[in-house]
């Protein structure tokens, strides 16, 4: 009941690398996704 209906194939790009995107992003890693941060600011 809880599988994903698919598989990703490939690595997600996570735009904003906030608090929101930076949890999805830590999410998605602990399930196996490859994940590209981004970010406009340079800190």
């Amino acid at each position: 009941m809880n599988e994903p209906a698919s598989r990703l194939t490939g690595p997600v790009r996570v735009v904003g690398a906030g608090l929101l995107g930076a949890s999805v992003g830590l999410g998605l890693r602990a399930r196996g996704v490859d994940v590209l941060l981004a970010d406009a600011s340079p800190a």
